[in-house]
């Protein structure tokens, strides 16, 4: 089994094949047009049925809290917050399971909508490995920027010295940024490998890594689109906390926010295994002809 892996890996880093953006992007709209009702069934039990608890929370929150009601609405927040997660960690897998079956062109059945807890917990696990390598990433840039901003101290230097330190911060922002999503991009093969190959989280890590090495770009690219709801939400949380709309308005967007963001989010999870899949199967082909 080991020697399995390790002649994956090295067959994995001497590929340099890419995957077709065009080809992905059509893949992804076929393959959602075509399945689309058992893939709407399969998205609302993944994604909506997960947010409902959180949307009762809210309607049933009054607009002023009273100080006495201030903990009794953190701990249901964080208990709906609690149960999404345990909810997505359950049912991600499963559509992820679903989107390979339909790009193997195999019979897809409501079976497939029952989840399997060893994947979960394979998850679970990858999620904790994922937060911990976040702190420690952020810590580290942290550390490495505190002297840089030190050398640009406004409180010595007027107004240029406030200007030079609102560049670097704004510099080292955009510098974190591209990183976190440089590491998001190689390791976007994580969970799909998890589904596919029952791998572990760590060599789950290792695979995806090596297997989006060269495709980074192509990946970014045909995944573009399912950038634009995470600053569509971060806006309109922006625009709620000002007070510039009101919360039950702020709840009727967010839920056709969801079901948009839950279609482009299948739409680029069909592209997502649509490049694993062609990634993965020429290096099995270097393996055979190893």
């Amino acid at each position: 089994m080991l020697n399995y892996i390790f002649m994956n890996i090295n067959s994995v880093q001497a590929n340099t094949k890419k995957f077709s953006k065009r080809e992905a992007l059509s893949f992804a709209w076929k393959a959602l047009t075509g399945n689309f009702w058992f893939l709407a069934l399969t998205v609302f039990i993944a994604f909506v049925a997960g947010n409902i608890p959180s949307f009762i929370f809210l309607l049933k929150q009054p607009n002023v809290l009273q100080p006495q009601e201030t903990f009794t609405s953190v701990v249901q927040l964080y208990s709906t917050l609690f149960f999404h997660g345990l909810w997505v960690l359950a049912f991600l897998p499963v559509l992820y399971s679903v989107l390979i079956k339909i790009y193997d062109r195999q019979q897809l059945s409501f079976k497939d909508l029952i989840p399997n807890l060893s994947r979960s917990w394979k998850l679970f696990l990858l999620s904790l490995l994922f937060f911990l390598a976040y702190f420690v990433f952020c810590t580290i840039f942290a550390v490495v920027c505190t002297p840089v901003l030190i050398m640009f101290n406004p409180l010595q230097d007027g107004v240029n010295g406030l200007q030079n330190f609102i560049i670097a911060i704004a510099l080292m922002s955009i510098l974190l940024f591209i990183s976190i999503i440089y590491i998001v991009l190689r390791l976007s093969f994580t969970v799909v490998l998890i589904v596919d190959r029952s791998s572990g989280p760590l060599e789950a890590i290792k695979e995806s890594w090596l297997l989006t090495k060269g495709n980074v770009a192509n990946i970014f690219i045909t995944t573009l689109i399912g950038y634009i709801p995470i600053f569509w939400n971060i806006a309109l949380t922006i625009i709620l906390l000002k007070g510039l709309i009101e919360r039950k308005l702020y709840i009727e967007l967010s839920i056709v926010t969801l079901i948009l963001t839950s279609v482009l989010a299948t739409f680029v999870l069909l592209s997502i295994v649509y490049a694993y899949r062609k990634l993965s199967s020429s290096s099995a082909n270097e393996i055979v002809t190893q």
